[in-house]
């Protein structure tokens, strides 16, 4: 058995609201979860998150059949020229699909809706893990950090902003520093592209799980009131305190962010949005 527990706090950046979203979706044999972070410099990213949590909660339903135990093991994308082997590649079928989403909105991508996605996918039966990184982020697996994140923004892959968007009818320019019709620059379809993609993607992948957390980068931008970084990732993924509470880590921000876990008294705040899931087996 699992316990699932979500902490989403506004940072002190963003003075309207919270620009992250979180998402948990649970069947008998599988626990879906995942954080989004809006690009803050993207057009509409007070909705591009959630937009993201819905869509991909969508990709969920339409492939929910498959999350039963009584199901096939096998997802097929025609498109892609592939069929999916569920428990090895379930987060590359949902984040497809969940792109293959965003293209059809028909929205101009290169400049609205851009969100990072890190997902998080378990087996409940076989206590087996996979973490996907479309973006930046922070995981933390049996006391095990895994930090993407590029100071330059060089790691934020937001697949709609990687070539200018066309639509699916016309295609995707492999580079557009060239002309239309130049050599070089011939139109890719969204598969080939995503298969590019999805390469650039971290992936993470295990078995055996005790405590197991997925994070916004804005666990990272802790500071105390005299503009020093204070390291938040121990006290909110490695913490016993109040670990009996479903409201832990709210607990844990408020003590956290007064000060009153350090002998100084020193209050902290996150400058960024922070939203976090934690799950740890219990039996």
């Amino acid at each position: 058995m699992y316990k699932i527990k979500v902490l989403q706090t506004r940072g002190s950046q963003h003075e309207l609201r919270c620009e992250d979203d979180f998402l948990i979706y649970e069947e008998d044999k599988y626990i879906v979860a995942a954080v989004f972070d809006s690009c803050t410099s993207g057009r509409r990213s007070d909705v591009a998150s959630f937009m993201h949590q819905e869509w991909l909660l969508s990709s969920i339903k339409d492939l929910s059949e498959y999350l039963t135990p009584e199901s096939s093991n096998v997802i097929a994308h025609s498109d892609m020229g592939i069929s999916l082997e569920w428990d090895e590649n379930i987060s590359k079928a949902l984040i497809y699909s969940l792109y293959d989403k965003i293209y059809d909105i028909h929205y101009e991508m290169g400049e609205e809706m851009l969100s990072t996605v890190l997902l998080l996918i378990i087996n409940k039966e076989t206590d087996e893990y996979e973490i996907t990184f479309c973006g930046d982020g922070v995981s933390f697996v049996n006391g095990e950090y895994t930090n993407v994140h590029d100071p330059n923004g060089d790691t934020v892959w937001y697949l709609s902003t990687a070539y200018p968007y066309r639509s699916k009818e016309y295609g995707i320019r492999r580079n557009t520093s060239l002309p239309l019709n130049a050599p070089g620059n011939e139109i890719m379809s969204f598969p080939e592209y995503f298969k590019q993609y999805y390469n650039q993607c971290k992936v993470i992948k295990g078995k055996g799980i005790e405590n197991i957390c997925i994070s916004t980068d804005g666990i990272d931008t802790f500071k105390n009131k005299y503009g020093q970084i204070v390291d938040a990732r121990d006290y909110f993924c490695n913490n016993p305190q109040f670990g009996n509470l479903d409201n832990q880590l709210k607990r844990l921000y408020n003590v956290f962010t007064k000060g009153l876990n350090n002998e100084e008294k020193i209050p902290c705040i996150n400058g960024d949005d922070f939203t976090m899931i934690k799950i740890e087996k219990i039996w």
